[in-house]
């Protein structure tokens, strides 16, 4: 895998990487990634594509996308039962 291309934003760290004849773009915002393949040249023929299609539109849904992995963390987290953890006495 080798890195292909930053794309800039505020919030978001944007890369695309290619893997083989496939283009990954990820964005990620903390902890939490989405990753996309595409086909090369099939699905996309060249990274300038993949820039212009990362639009206010897209942007949109991957912010509900994030919001949406946010509140199944913190759900999963809330749900843990710790209780019976036990920590050794740090003296």
């Amino acid at each position: 895998m080798r890195w292909v291309a930053d794309i800039k934003h505020e919030v978001y760290k944007i890369v695309v990487l290619q893997m083989g004849e496939r283009y990954l773009l990820q964005i990620e915002d903390g902890p939490y990634v989405q990753t996309f393949k595409f086909k090369i040249p099939e699905e996309v023929a060249s990274v300038s594509v993949i820039k212009e299609k990362v639009n206010t539109t897209f942007l949109e849904d991957i912010s509900l996308n994030f919001q949406r992995m946010k509140k199944s963390r913190n759900s999963f987290l809330d749900d843990l039962d710790l209780s019976h953890h036990h920590f050794p006495e740090i003296i």
